[in-house]
């Protein structure tokens, strides 16, 4: 009886050790790793449900596998969130995957200015012990975020879950020729199939007329919640390195771009009784620190009262005061910087008559008188050059209609376009015509620039502004949705289109072409107003959008234009 018990036993220990030796290896692996991925905030007027959505399934279909990695189904998370935004800082996401029982979480947030867009996004390990991956990437349109998406992917599998490197993931993210105009409208496609199809990966912020010109270096500031009534770049502190100057109604900003960010270098406020309508910066005295010209109304926005600022050595001081002058600083491949003036008329910004100021020693007087277009021109929104490629100094102009003129040395109008540029929402008031009027807004031009085409250094580019109104003036007011910036060069009998860039939401309150980052090249740098604060509980919202120029090439014939 013992010897059979015995044999019992041996043979029900060996089955035992039979069935472990024999289990399916993967049976015995350990629990795939579990990640959620939450829904990225969107920071933007328009509904980018659509992109949010998509990259959740790209993300997904790239981190899931097998046995290995769960990615939770949106309905967890959804339910976990229970209608509340997701969050947007490490611990309150790593609670989150704590709640949801996962390894990992991932949230992000998406920001649109204009047609561009940026992403920032982490993937953390819910306990800490591991550093987060994280990415963060701009593009001007929704196609450019589509790889940065792919590589993220595979960055993740390659450093949290051993797939891939990270290399491969740049290497394996093929780069296809820029898409041809006239093609589909994909504002509305899920990301996935603009991604297999290819396209969007190259989508440079310049919109050809005549050429398709490639260049992907783009930069956005932070948004700055004061409304940007003027900017301008230059050198004012004789550093030798560029500042951006900025103006609000009533305050003075000086920045300098620092490792990609834009660094206050100075604040100052003006007072209630002044009202910032634009600034320029030019060394018109000629002693190595460019002036702060800074044209002002009084608050009734009836009486000009500009003013000059300058850097002592320690601080900007005021050096002209009160002065009846709007100002304009425009660029002279010749001559170099010169300052414009215009006589300041009470109810009149269009009838005085044009000077190129001359400093002589203690102020800021008119000297050569420049002959416009009677009652038509504004020097806001005038610039001297060689327009017309002839040598010549011929001035370009947006009028009191918001055309672009073209006008002789001798005041003859050589061109008017016939459509509309330069709108704003900057006014004088005029005289009062009706009884019991509060206003009577007369509107004034945005800047106009002339410089070399990037193509050929020995002809000139006309820039303007175009502020695209909805609706047109409503209640004798203006509202603008949206912008953008576009080029023209003479053609022998008039300005044709030579490139323009991407619509911007909001409107541009000002524009340059300068060195603003002083890498040697030129940058186009706007001014662009997404929120005026103009209803009242509303904060104003203004950011500076850079576009290097001189990266801009010739690239293939585009069709159908």
């Amino acid at each position: 009886m013992k010897k059979s018990l015995l044999i019992h036993r041996t043979l029900t220990i060996g089955i035992l050790l039979f069935c472990i030796t024999a289990w399916p290896a993967h049976t015995m692996a350990a629990e795939p790793q579990r990640v959620a991925l939450l829904p990225f905030k969107i920071n933007a007027e328009k509904n980018l449900t659509y992109l949010q959505n998509g990259i959740f399934d790209m993300l997904s279909s790239r981190l899931a596998e097998p046995g290995k990695v769960q990615v939770l189904s949106r309905g967890e998370i959804d339910n976990a969130l229970a209608g509340a935004a997701g969050p947007q800082d490490e611990t309150a996401a790593r609670n989150l995957g704590k709640k949801l029982g996962t390894d990992y979480v991932l949230y992000g947030s998406l920001t649109m200015f204009g047609d561009s867009l940026s992403i920032d996004a982490k993937m953390l390990d819910v306990t800490g012990a591991k550093p987060p991956v994280a990415v963060f990437s701009q593009s001007p349109d929704v196609g450019g975020i589509i790889p940065a998406i792919d590589r993220f992917a595979t960055d993740i599998n390659a450093r949290v879950f051993d797939r891939g490197t990270p290399e491969a993931a740049v290497a394996a993210t093929p780069i296809p020729a820029a898409p041809q105009p006239g093609t589909q409208d994909d504002s509305r496609a899920h990301p996935e199939k603009l991604y297999q199809r290819g396209e969007g990966q190259v989508s440079p912020f310049i919109t050809p007329k005549d050429l398709v010109l490639q260049s992907p270096n783009m930069w956005k500031s932070a948004n700055y919640k004061y409304l940007i009534n003027g900017m301008a770049i230059g050198d004012v502190d004789g550093d030798g390195r560029s500042e951006i100057v900025a103006v609000s109604p009533d305050e003075i900003y000086v920045y300098r771009l620092e490792k990609g960010q834009l660094r206050e270098i100075t604040r100052q406020d003006v007072g209630s009784e002044r009202y910032n309508i634009g600034v320029d910066v030019a060394d018109i005295n000629g002693n190595g620190r460019a002036e702060i010209f800074v044209t002002a109304l009084t608050r009734p926005k009836n009486v000009v009262r500009s003013y000059v600022k300058e850097f002592d050595g320690k601080v900007f001081v005021e050096i002209a005061q009160d002065l009846p002058w709007f100002f304009r600083v425009t660029d002279l491949p010749a001559r170099g910087r010169i300052l414009l003036g215009q006589e300041a008329r009470l109810y009149a910004p269009y009838r005085g008559r044009l000077y190129e100021m001359q400093w002589d020693g203690g102020a800021y007087l008119p000297g050569n008188p420049i002959i416009t277009p009677s009652e038509q021109v504004n020097v806001l929104g005038v610039a001297l050059g060689d327009v017309l490629n002839n040598g010549e100094e011929t001035m370009v102009a947006i009028d009191r209609d918001n055309r672009i003129v073209i006008t002789s040395p001798s005041g003859e109008t050589l061109w008017t376009s016939g459509d509309k540029y330069g709108g704003s929402t900057l006014y004088v008031n005029g005289e009062k015509t009706d009884q019991g009027q509060e206003e009577n807004p007369i509107y004034l031009p945005t800047r106009i620039l002339i410089r070399n085409s990037p193509e050929d250094k020995d002809k000139s580019q006309v820039i303007a502004v175009n502020n695209h109104e909805v609706m047109g003036m409503r209640w004798n007011r203006r509202d603008f949705t949206n912008a953008q910036i576009e080029a023209f060069a003479w053609d022998g009998v008039g300005l044709a289109p030579a490139w323009s860039t991407r619509k911007m939401a909001g409107f541009i309150r000002d524009v340059q072409v300068a060195d603003f980052d002083d890498d040697g090249r030129q940058e186009l740098v706007i001014a662009l107003v997404t929120k005026s604060g103009s209803i009242v509980l509303t904060t104003p919202k203004s950011t500076l959008i850079a576009y290097e120029l001189e990266a801009m090439s010739p690239g293939p014939q585009a069709s159908g234009q």
